[in-house]
C-alpha cells in the first residue's frame, strides 16, 4: 500500500530535483514481547536465564528423539552408544577451526603491536599524534602510541568482519 506512494514521490523528487511536500508520519503502538525481546530491551541477565532455557530445552528435546528412537525400534542386537568415539568425532574439527583462525588472526595482531609498539620500527614511532602540542613529553608519546595501537585493532576487527 505505502509502496505506490513512496514511488511515485520519489519519482516526483527526482523530476523536480528537490521536493517542498514531504510528510513523515509516525504511528506510535506498543510493541509485543516477542518484539521486546528482538529489540533486546530487557537487561542482560533475563536475556543469560533464556538462552539458558532454549539450550537446556533443544538438550531435552534431542534426549527425548534419541530414547524414542532407541526403544521404539527394536534391534535383535543393539548396537552401544560408543561417547568416546563420538566425541571424538565431534571436537575435533571445531576446535582445529577456531585454533587455525585464532592463530591468523594472533600472527595479524602481533605484528601490528610490533610495528606500533617499537619505535624503531614504526617511522613515526617517536611522533606525538597531536599537533597542537608544543613540547613532545614521554607521557604524550605513549598515550598516542596506545591510541594508534586500539585504532588498529578496531579496524582490523572490523576489516575482519566483514572480509570473513
Amino acid at each position: 500500500m505505502f509502496a505506490g506512494l513512496v514511488t511515485l514521490a520519489l519519482i516526483e523528487c527526482s523530476v523536480m530535483m528537490f521536493c517542498l511536500r514531504y510528510e513523515l508520519v509516525i504511528s506510535w503502538r506498543p510493541l509485543s514481547w516477542m518484539e521486546l525481546v528482538n529489540a533486546f530491551s530487557f537487561d542482560p541477565g533475563f536475556y543469560t536465564v533464556l538462552f539458558l532455557f532454549v539450550g537446556v530445552g533443544t538438550l531435552i528435546a534431542g534426549t527425548l528423539l534419541w530414547a524414542f528412537h532407541r526403544y521404539v525400534y527394536v534391534f535383535r542386537k543393539a548396537p552401544p552408544f560408543r561417547f568416546m568415539g563420538y566425541f571424538k568425532l565431534i571436537i575435533f574439527p571445531p576446535l582445529q577451526g577456531l585454533a587455525l583462525s585464532s592463530a591468523a588472526l594472533s600472527f595479524g595482531f602481533l605484528m601490528v603491536s610490533v610495528l606500533i609498539l617499537t619505535p624503531e620500527v614504526y617511522p613515526f614511532g617517536t611522533v606525538s599524534g597531536d599537533v597542537s602540542v608544543a613540547s613532545l613529553t614521554e607521557a604524550a608519546v605513549e598515550t598516542s602510541r596506545v591510541g594508534r595501537l586500539g585504532a588498529i585493532f578496531c579496524l582490523t576487527g572490523v576489516a575482519v568482519m566483514f572480509i570473513g
